[in-house]
């Protein structure tokens, strides 16, 4: 099984990003600094740069609509904005929601709500505005708890401390673990365990102890502080948030290079289910999830090992799991000797 059969076609996307971005393009000022295509907008101001970032929580909201469980939603969605900041170095500022039920209801939204402050406060957000909308025809869902969540997070940064992707060959990758799948490919995730094998949220992962709906639910794992710390100490060059199209994200970092992996920690039990279950090939795997590395750094070399002890007195997990080299191919080589196959895959 493959994504698209899930329904969700990345190459159809991306030519409709392409499209719209040809059009955008026209409205950019000298202030824009980087625009559509990166992880997040940058606009000058003075001596500072905005970076903006919008994102939403896809169809994790189901999960949770089944499950009745919806704080964790709230906490993703600042989680998933705040992660496209950082990585242009910037500080999160603030924060603008928008919510669409089918029917308006008080008990999720304050549960949601309640799980954005959460998040808000963890990395000195402030959540000052945003939209309530009631779309009964078009909101789908489970009945009257049916609701979509987006959001768009604006940061700041200096302008001597932006991170641009300025790498050089043989720089190191340094992976920082996840807490499961985040709010990226759950389409197929769901596909996988309630369509195709015809479990419910409430029943386990074949062979663990673990509870579906939870596993899906894991709050997303925030990076602000390890990457504002790197940034502070003068070693990060590049940053790539493994959200929608997995590893291939590690590409944007810079579009002249290309990113050897050499090792990856074994990835979380409920990668290894879907691939397993839902016969996904594991190239698809590695160009859908992140695979238990939520983001992906670059290090100057000789300071990888500087960057994992600062990582992990925050709290987190890190591995050295590659290095950059230069050519104009741009490509993620991740080699055989990473994976245990008999080849290598590239993406």
């Amino acid at each position: 099984m493959r994504y698209s059969d899930a329904g969700v076609d990345v190459n159809k996307e991306a030519r409709v990003i392409d499209l719209l971005k040809s059009h955008f393009e026209k409205t950019y000022s000298k202030e824009v600094l980087g625009g559509i295509g990166g992880f997040s907008a940058v606009f000058k101001l003075g001596e500072s740069v905005l970076v903006a970032s919008t994102d939403g929580v896809g169809s994790k909201v189901l999960v949770a609509q089944e499950m009745g469980k919806y704080r964790g939603i709230g906490y993703d969605l600042i989680a998933v904005n705040v992660n496209d900041v950082i990585c242009a170095g910037a500080k999160p500022l603030f924060f603008l929601d928008y919510l669409a039920f089918r029917r308006p209801n008080e008990n999720i939204a304050e549960e949601l709500a309640k799980g954005m402050v959460d998040a808000a406060k963890e990395c000195g957000l402030s959540i000052i505005g945003g939209e309530l909308a009631t779309l009964p025809e078009i909101i789908s869902g489970i009945g009257n708890k049916a609701f979509d969540l987006a959001g768009t997070c604006i940061g700041i940064c200096s302008i001597d401390r932006l991170i641009k992707g300025n790498i050089e060959d043989g720089d190191k990758l340094v992976g920082i673990s996840s807490n499961g799948i985040h709010c990226n490919g759950l389409t197929l995730a769901r596909r996988v365990f309630f369509e195709r094998m015809r479990l419910t949220p409430y029943d386990r992962i074949p062979g663990t102890n673990l509870v579906i709906g939870e596993e899906l639910l894991r709050r997303t794992y925030m990076y602000s502080e390890e990457v504002l710390r790197l940034r502070d100490m003068g070693i990060l060059r590049g940053v790539a948030h493994i959200s929608g199209g997995g590893f291939l994200n590690i590409k944007r970092i810079n579009n002249r290079f290309s990113y050897i992996i050499e090792y990856l920690p074994e990835p979380p039990q409920i990668f290894q289910a879907i691939e397993k279950f839902g016969q996904v090939p594991k190239e698809e795997m590695f160009r859908t999830f992140n695979m238990g590395l939520g983001m992906i750094l670059v290090v100057k070399r000789g300071e990888e090992d500087n960057a994992i002890e600062e990582i992990s007195r925050i709290g987190k997990k890190a591995y050295v799991i590659g290095e950059v080299r230069e050519n104009m191919k741009n490509k993620v080589a991740i080699t055989r000797k990473a994976t245990g196959l008999n080849k290598d895959i590239v993406l």
